[in-house]
């Protein structure tokens, strides 16, 4: 429940800085799980090119969460996709892996 609980807190976090008359806020966060484990961002090309490997010709879960802050509280509604990733060979890895590209992935901290 990662993503939920941190889509709920981007949102509270943002909710807590409006003064006055605050506006309801939704933020969103994904989750990418591999056999139970959540992969977060790589640290490093080499670390990007190994998540590929990891996720090369198998299935994974991708969890969505998206919650939404009022006054009323904070609502989180959570989506799970299967997602099938083709197989890739190293040379394909390790190319996507030198471009800004496995940086920008699920599971941000705020």
């Amino acid at each position: 429940q990662t993503a939920s609980a941190f889509a709920a807190a981007k949102a509270e976090a943002v909710w807590a800085t409006l003064g006055g008359e605050p506006r309801p806020v939704l933020a969103a966060d994904t989750a990418v799980v591999l056999d139970g484990e959540i992969l977060g961002k790589p640290a490093n090309p080499a670390a990007a090119a190994a998540m590929l490997e990891a996720l090369s010709g198998r299935s994974h879960a991708v969890l969505t969460a998206v919650a939404l802050c009022s006054r009323a509280g904070t609502d989180v509604e959570l989506a799970a996709s299967e997602v099938r990733f083709r197989a890739t060979t190293p040379a394909e890895r390790e190319r996507y892996a030198a471009t800004a590209e496995p940086f920008d992935k699920a599971c941000s901290r705020l």
